[in-house]
C-alpha cells in the first residue's frame, strides 16, 4: 500500500494503486478491480459526481420588452443593480453584503478599503496583549493580583500569538512573539521565589 507523503499532486484522473498507470474512469465497477497494466488486484467504489448547475435566466430572443441584460454577462437576466456603481448584475455576478447588494469589482473594493464591515477581518493583537500584561506585571509589583496572575496572561497571550501565526503560514513577529515568552516567564519564576521566600521569612 503505497504511503501518502505531506504534499498532494493535482489529480490527474483514475489510476492504479500498484503501478499508478492511468485507468479509464468509464470502465470500472464497484468492487475488486485488475489493473490491464500489472494484474495487480485492488478495491475500488465507482463515483460519478454530479455537476452543480445553477440555473441563470437568458434573455436572448426576449425582445425590447424583456428584462435588462447583465453587464457582464449579455445573455443572462439582470436580478438587481449594483448599490456602488448601478450596473445591473445577474444572480452568478451579485454578491449581498450588509444588506446591499454589490458586483465583485465593487465588493472587492469595498472590501480592501474596509467600507463592508463584513469583509473586515479582525485580528487579535496577541503581541500587544502579553506586552501589556508584562508591564502590568513589574509596575504593579506592589499589589498582588498583578504580579501574580499577569505573567501567566502573558504566557497564555504568547501561545495564542504562536497558534495563530502557525494557522497563516506568517513567520514575522515571531521574534517579538518569544522575546515576551521568555521575559514573562523569568518574570513568573521572580514572583514565585520572591512568594516563597516572603513565606520563608513568616516562619518562626
Amino acid at each position: 500500500m503505497a504511503r501518502l507523503g505531506s504534499w498532494r499532486a493535482g489529480y490527474s484522473g483514475v489510476s492504479c494503486p500498484r503501478c499508478s498507470r492511468p485507468l479509464r474512469h468509464e470502465t470500472l465497477q464497484s468492487g475488486q478491480q485488475a489493473c490491464p497494466a500489472c494484474d495487480g488486484l485492488f478495491e475500488a467504489v465507482r463515483f460519478d459526481p454530479v455537476e452543480p448547475r445553477r440555473v441563470v435566466p437568458e434573455i436572448a430572443g426576449v425582445g425590447p420588452e424583456g428584462s435588462a441584460p447583465c453587464a457582464r454577462h449579455a445573455r443572462n437576466q439582470a436580478e438587481a443593480a449594483c448599490a456602488r456603481c448601478g450596473q445591473f448584475i445577474c444572480s452568478l455576478c451579485k454578491i449581498e453584503a450588509d444588506g446591499k447588494v454589490y458586483c465583485s469589482s465593487c465588493f472587492e473594493r469595498l472590501s480592501v478599503d474596509g467600507a463592508l464591515a463584513s469583509g473586515v477581518t479582525l485580528l487579535w493583537n496577541w503581541p500587544a496583549l502579553a506586552g501589556t500584561c508584562l508591564l502590568a506585571s513589574v509596575f504593579l509589583w506592589f499589589t498582588f493580583v498583578a504580579p501574580a496572575f499577569g505573567w501567566m496572561a502573558g504566557i497564555y497571550f504568547c501561545i495564542r500569538g504562536f497558534k495563530d501565526k502557525k494557522s497563516r503560514n506568517e513567520r514575522d513577529g515571531l521574534f517579538t512573539l518569544s522575546a515576551l515568552l521568555c521575559i514573562n516567564i523569568l518574570v513568573g519564576l521572580g514572583v514565585i521565589a520572591g512568594g516563597v521566600a516572603m513565606f520563608g521569612a513568616l516562619k518562626p
